[in-house]
């Protein structure tokens, strides 16, 4: 329950009694004397003097109220490095700068920063928590990834669908988010937007695990390997709509 309703409910027992304060003093001949009148007025003046302060801290709470919220941003090409490096924390395959950068200008969005925001005292911060990567591929990069002939590391520009084009499969590369919280909140988004894909017309979803945890999402999540008798860490998988 709320502050504010707490303080609502002691103004309403402070009006009750000084109005009951009132009837005695109407009729006190009636209801007990002057004695019973003091004792209504008192607790009157009790309960409102709570609800104003409770008043006062449900102001209080509602202003330094410290909230945290889960959000995705796009990484800008600068933060290409800051990011590659940040992913290490997570993965121990990532590809060359070189790499992300020709990819990320072949489809404008290919990785997105986790971030955990927050406010405080009316003031809003944001903290870098995790990451995650999906790159959006052409009919090529399918049909190679299909036949088990290429892997996230080797993408360049010529297997990338453009922001403008309706892309023909889904790469999840690498992921990663510090805490339990974040971490299951990512494994949900990342769902959603593979669920979102399909819905939209999409085919096929592919991933490469190079973790155990890695791993144990793509089992979860239906995906299988591309070649069944290579099933493991740092093997393609996929997942058909």
């Amino acid at each position: 329950m709320s502050w504010r309703r707490y303080a609502n409910y002691f103004y309403a027992g402070g009006g009750l009694a000084w109005a009951a304060a009132g009837l005695d003093g109407a009729l006190k001949e009636d209801l007990g004397g002057p004695f019973v009148f003091r004792a209504f007025a008192a607790a009157g003046g009790v309960f409102l003097f709570v609800a104003l302060f409770l008043t006062v801290v449900a102001h209080v709470a509602n202003k330094v109220s410290f909230e945290k919220a889960f959000d995705v941003r796009h990484v800008k090409r600068k933060e290409l490095q800051e990011m590659r490096d940040f992913s290490q924390n997570f993965v121990s395959q990532v590809p060359s700068i070189e790499r992300l950068q020709a990819i990320f200008d072949a489809s404008r969005c290919c990785v997105w920063w986790v971030e955990r925001s927050s406010s405080l005292l009316g003031e809003r911060s944001s903290k870098r928590i995790g990451f995650f990567s999906i790159i959006k591929l052409n009919d090529d990069a399918v049909r190679l990834l299909s036949s088990n002939s290429i892997d996230g590391l080797r993408f360049d520009r010529s297997h990338i669908c453009g922001p403008r084009k309706k892309a023909k499969g889904l790469y999840v590369g690498g992921m990663g988010a510090r805490g339990v919280r974040a971490k299951g909140w990512l494994v949900q988004h990342v769902r959603a937007r593979i669920s979102q894909f399909f819905d939209d017309g999409g085919s096929v979803v592919f991933t490469r695990p190079v973790t155990d945890d890695g791993l144990r999402l793509a089992k979860k999540l239906g995906f299988l390997p591309v070649v069944p008798s290579q099933d493991g860490m740092g093997n393609i998988y996929r997942l058909e709509s």
